[in-house]
C-alpha cells in the first residue's frame, strides 16, 4: 500500500469512528483537523455534520518535508486542498 493510500485508509477509518460515535449519542461541539493527514475526514465531517472546524496545518512544503520528490504534484494538490478547506470552514 503506497503511503498516500494508507493516508486515505486513515481518513476512511476516522470518518466511520466518528459516525459511529455521533450514533452512540456522543455530542461534538468542534472538529481539531492538527494537519494535512486528516484533511479529507475533516473536509466530510463539516460538510455532513455542519461541525465548525479549527485547522492547522504545517509541513506541506517539499523543502522542509520529507515528501520524495516524486510525490511533488501530489504535495502542491494538497496545498491546493488545504486552501479549499479554508472556504469550507467559512460559512
Amino acid at each position: 500500500m503506497s503511503f498516500f493510500d494508507s493516508i486515505l485508509h486513515l481518513n476512511l477509518l476516522i470518518m466511520d469512528k466518528i459516525e459511529e460515535l455521533i450514533a452512540s449519542g456522543l455530542q461534538i461541539d468542534l472538529i481539531h483537523i492538527h494537519d494535512w493527514l486528516v484533511l479529507l475526514a475533516g473536509e466530510y465531517l463539516k460538510k455532513q455534520y455542519a461541525y465548525p472546524i479549527i485547522a492547522t496545518c504545517h509541513g506541506l512544503d517539499t523543502k522542509r518535508s520529507r515528501i520524495d520528490p516524486i510525490y511533488e504534484d501530489e504535495s502542491v494538490s494538497l496545498v491546493k486542498s488545504w486552501t479549499t478547506l479554508s472556504y469550507v470552514v467559512n460559512p
